[in-house]
């Protein structure tokens, strides 16, 4: 079986192309799957038993930064679909598996892959567009300003032409799936299940947590920008009054810098900005506190769970892996109450952090690359066998 993947934007081993690349590694690993991936360029190795093709022309491919010449890639990822559509050889053996934007070059190629016999799938690693407009537009009034997020009507309408081209959508979380079957006839009946998982060796060589229960440390990783509810935390943690220490990783969005200034200045609230070795920053913490508005499945909390720390999060943010008061809390991110009861509950309690923090650990082992892998491998095997006809 041989799977064209088409990830929209450069592979650099962070965000939306590191979980593309653990996914089709693991797919690649049985000899039943021929993988290819179609990408802008790589910016970083991909060590992997994966064919690759970088679209851009080597004088366009570094150091250019990739806004520049993102319609030049656009344009050449949607030539080379539109030559796999028309190619000789082209039937049920083969798959066309989306990561990312596209743009409307690929609607007519892949209802051509599909009249002729072949599966098409996108991988969504958000929800739908509607659900993240409604979501993001709200947490911005509710903040007096001017939604500035990007996300349009009309970039909703054209995903969902899009998705009537595609035979199934692979969803990473249970809230995915709930926002696409709500977005209309180009969803219904194609979400499957799906989820995203983590690497113990990503982490560092031990990850042994080196933290100090009398002033616990509680840790936030991500964007520190209001679809990650980072605004929403800060305020939670001054009102929390907890002794300890709060320390965001991640690159801090200006409308969060203003709207938390003050917040930002205090000497119990850390900036560590990106962190390469992202495991130092886990292993320096007691807590994982991540209150997110929207997500898919975020890498962070099977990473934060895997290294033993309880992980309090919001629906969004469970990720499939935490259950509420087993190895974390789920919670509402605007349930401000709840937020600052469980901050303190978690900062006065090492006990309750170990017991919690345990669990969490217990529940990542099911949660790793290597099973994830497995699980693609089987999805694929299932939807060639029933595959809807166009």
């Amino acid at each position: 079986m041989r799977v064209h993947v088409f990830l929209s934007v450069p592979y650099n081993k962070t965000g939306v192309t590191y979980s593309c690349g653990e996914v089709i590694k693991g797919i690649s690993e049985s000899p039943l799957f021929s993988v290819t991936l179609a990408v802008p360029r790589l910016n970083v190795h991909l060590d992997a038993n994966i064919e690759v093709r970088q679209v851009l022309p080597l004088w366009n491919r570094w150091p250019f930064p990739f806004s520049i010449i993102k319609s030049i890639a656009e344009y050449r990822m949607a030539a080379l679909l539109r030559k796999l559509s028309v190619a000789e050889v082209l039937n049920e053996s083969e798959i066309f598996y989306i990561w990312g934007g596209v743009c409307d070059a690929y609607i007519e190629a892949m209802k051509e892959i599909r009249r002729r016999g072949a599966i098409t799938i996108f991988e969504a690693t958000n929800c739908a567009f509607p659900t993240i407009k409604r979501i993001l537009d709200d947490a911005y009034i509710r903040e007096e300003i001017l939604p500035n997020h990007g996300i349009t009507e009309e970039a909703a309408q054209h995903e969902n032409r899009f998705l009537s081209e595609i035979d199934y959508i692979f969803c990473s979380s249970e809230l995915v799936v709930k926002s696409y079957l709500e977005y209309g006839s180009g969803a219904i009946g194609k979400c499957l299940r799906t989820n995203y998982g983590w690497n113990p060796s990503r982490l560092a060589q031990d990850i042994t947590k080196v933290t100090n229960q009398h002033n616990p440390t509680f840790v936030f990783v991500g964007s520190i920008g209001i679809r990650k509810g980072a605004h929403l935390l800060l305020r939670y943690w001054v009102r929390s009054g907890v002794k300890g220490v709060l320390v965001l990783a991640g690159k801090l969005e200006a409308t969060v810098g203003r709207l938390c200034a003050d917040h930002l200045k205090r000497d119990d609230i850390v900036m560590r900005g990106y962190v390469e070795d992202i495991g130092s920053v886990y292993r320096s913490a007691d807590v994982f506190v991540f209150p997110t508005l929207e997500e898919g499945a975020p890498l962070v909390t099977y990473e934060a769970a895997g290294c033993s720390l309880p992980v309090v999060t919001s629906p969004m943010g469970a990720a499939g892996i935490i259950q509420d008061d087993v190895n974390g809390y789920i919670i509402d991110p605007y349930d401000a109450e709840r937020w600052i009861e469980t901050l303190r509950r978690l900062a006065d309690s090492a006990a309750l952090r170990r017991r919690l923090g345990k669990a969490a650990k217990e529940s990542a082992r099911e949660f790793t690359w290597s099973q994830v892998g497995d699980q693609r491998r089987q999805l694929l095997l299932e939807v060639t066998q029933d595959r809807p006809r166009p």
